[in-house]
């Protein structure tokens, strides 16, 4: 298991709304055999954690989440958008 954790802050005037989300990934075990395949034909070099948790390892090897999936593929969009919102309706 390891944790996702995204912060972001939203500034407007003198507001300030900060924002954080963690997601636990947990992992089903890896054989080298699998961690080879992944890294030849993904090439997760420049993904954030070396995986994408929409590809074949995510697919196949994550068990499960708690938290939010969005926060794991890249941005917790769920979290930020009623802040967003609300700033907009403002």
């Amino acid at each position: 298991m390891h944790t996702v954790v995204s912060g972001v802050c939203i500034s407007q005037g003198t507001r300030q709304y900060d924002i954080t989300v963690s997601t636990k990934v947990y992992f089903d075990v890896l054989q080298e055999t699998e961690i080879h395949y992944y890294l030849d034909k993904y090439q997760p070099y420049d993904k954030a954690g070396a995986y994408a948790i929409q590809e074949w390892i995510g697919i196949n090897k994550i068990t499960r989440i708690e938290g939010d999936y969005y926060n794991v593929v890249g941005f917790p969009m769920s979290k930020i958008f009623p802040v967003l919102s609300a700033l907009l309706e403002q």
